[in-house]
């Protein structure tokens, strides 16, 4: 029987690690030209940002999911960065969704410290929300992308619509005021108060 010799072996497997860690689509927040408030809905092309305690929804075909962020803090001077989150689905298209035990969810997002070095470093942490069998990046406290983090940035076939709603009652998929808003690499970002996420459209009339 053949044998590898150890050397061999060892330099096999730096260089699957080092695919790895060139393969793996790590992303940071997005380049913006100002940091949103904490109150602010942030949309950007890929991405969008909805701030704590309310929910964003977001639908692909026939499935439906609502996503609200509920805490947020940092450790280790605020190099890593966890969020605690709900989330509620359904792969129907349906105007309400029962809080269930059947749909319901609570997960931990997570970025910690990277292990390792250089171009062999890696992210065990969690950075993608989970909602039945959609997933969606998250890069820190309250963005939220189109797409999992496994993926290229590009369309995937998910919507998300931003939401002054903090409780599941109140959230209504046919609701004529939401606005949905899919990966779309030529719009510009915009900014919006929470309160007066419906008062305008902030993809058309952006803020100062």
């Amino acid at each position: 029987m053949n044998r590898i010799p150890c050397a061999r072996k060892l330099l096999l497997w730096l260089a699957i690690l080092t695919f790895m860690a060139c393969g793996t689509n790590t992303q940071k927040n997005p380049q913006i030209e100002r940091p949103p408030l904490s109150s602010e809905v942030a949309i950007f092309e890929h991405t969008i940002r909805i701030p704590i305690g309310y929910f964003l929804l977001a639908r692909r075909h026939s499935e439906r999911c609502a996503v609200k962020l509920i805490d947020h803090w940092t450790t280790e001077g605020g190099s890593e960065l966890y969020t605690i989150y709900d989330s509620y689905f359904s792969k129907h298209p349906v105007a309400f969704i029962s809080p269930t035990a059947a749909n319901y969810f609570r997960g931990e997002l997570s970025f910690p410290k990277l292990v390792g070095i250089g171009r062999l470093a890696f992210n065990f942490g969690e950075l993608d929300i989970r909602c039945g069998s959609m997933q969606m990046h998250w890069t820190g406290v309250s963005w939220i992308y189109f797409h999992h983090s496994g993926h290229a940035l590009g369309d995937y076939g998910i919507e998300l619509a931003p939401t002054p709603w903090t409780d599941i009652a109140e959230v209504n998929f046919n609701d004529p005021r939401l606005q949905w808003y899919r990966y779309d690499e030529n719009r510009e970002e915009s900014y919006v108060h929470i309160d007066q996420l419906w008062e305008k459209d902030p993809a058309r009339d952006p803020d100062p």
